[in-house]
């Protein structure tokens, strides 16, 4: 016989907000929105900041690991864009102190998101 466990519903709920937010962003860099024509080769590689965070990571840290301030995109959610990538973070909805998610993506052709463990 088959061992089935139940479905974690809060895994699937912060996915399901991690899928939305990655949309919304997709959307907006689809618009070209956030780029006002200032960005430079000097920027940090928004891969190499999604390669780098970590669980437990506040607001603050991941602002300060990008090395610039974001857009906000709703609730505990924050959006960073360059000219080819995008970088979106979410945090915990209820204290909105720790990260629970984040998606990169350049276009549509590459794309990479992982979930954090909230406490």
């Amino acid at each position: 016989m088959q061992n089935i466990q139940p479905i974690n519903t809060l895994a699937r709920r912060q996915f399901g907000r991690l899928a939305l937010g990655g949309a919304a962003a997709l959307a907006l860099a689809a618009c070209g929105g956030g780029s006002d024509g200032r960005d430079s080769d000097s920027q940090r590689s928004l891969l190499d900041v999604y390669n780098k965070l970590e669980d437990g990571m506040g607001p603050k840290e991941v602002t300060d690991l990008v090395g610039r301030t974001s857009e906000s995109i709703g609730g505990a959610s924050y959006l960073w864009q360059n000219t080819s990538e995008s970088l979106s973070v979410h945090f915990n909805h209820k204290q909105g102190t720790q990260i629970s998610g984040a998606h990169w993506y350049i276009g549509s052709s590459q794309t990479r998101a992982k979930l954090f463990n909230e406490v």
